[in-house]
């Protein structure tokens, strides 16, 4: 059972953290993540996307709610629309995802995080991992794949105790190359 007590608590820690001087400069406001009501899967990002105007006006129509912000616009991104599908293909849907990225706001011009905001924020995600205690992951990239120890050549499945870690290739270098529908097929198959 998630105590959101608890998980509250670490958003407000992630909204009032002030560690990364460089991206706090840049910054409009942190994203611990999101999630629905019946969580079976944790997907792990890199980074939140910058800001853009139609952000602020989404959050002026949610009050104000920055959860519901962030998941509209992941929901109605490019990358969110390969989600959608790979939920499907999962047998899943955003309500049963916890969604959230190790480094919790987006880098100066949507860099690769440094080893200091990885140092910096991904205690936060390890919290977010015990509050929630998925048994079900899904790493976005090398990047995140390689910050949880693996080193293999994505995609890959790899079941550990009772918990089963999915890692594919981000979705932005799989569009490019036109590779989503391999995704597909190979969570269709597992």
């Amino acid at each position: 059972m998630i105590n959101f007590e608890k998980l509250n608590a670490l958003e407000n820690e992630v909204f009032s953290c002030m560690k990364c001087q460089e991206v706090i400069a840049s910054r409009l406001y942190p994203m611990p993540g999101f999630y629905g009501n019946d969580i079976r899967i944790m997907v792990v990002g890199i980074n939140p996307g910058p800001w853009r105007e139609r952000d602020r006006e989404v959050l002026r129509s949610f009050n104000n709610d920055f959860r519901r912000t962030y998941a509209y616009g992941i929901k109605h991104c490019l990358i969110g629309e390969f989600l959608t599908k790979v939920f499907e293909n999962m047998g899943i849907s955003w309500d049963n995802v916890f969604f959230t990225n190790i480094i919790k706001c987006a880098t100066p011009g949507v860099r690769m995080p440094n080893e200091l905001e990885v140092l910096n924020c991904k205690s936060y995600l390890i919290q977010q991992i015990e509050i929630v205690k998925p048994f079900n992951y899904l790493f976005l990239g090398n990047f995140v794949a390689r910050e949880f120890g693996f080193s293999q050549i994505l995609p890959f499945v790899s079941d550990i105790s009772s918990e089963r870690i999915i890692a594919i290739p981000h979705p932005t270098y799989l569009r490019k190359r036109g590779l989503e529908s391999s995704i597909y097929r190979f969570l269709a198959e597992i």
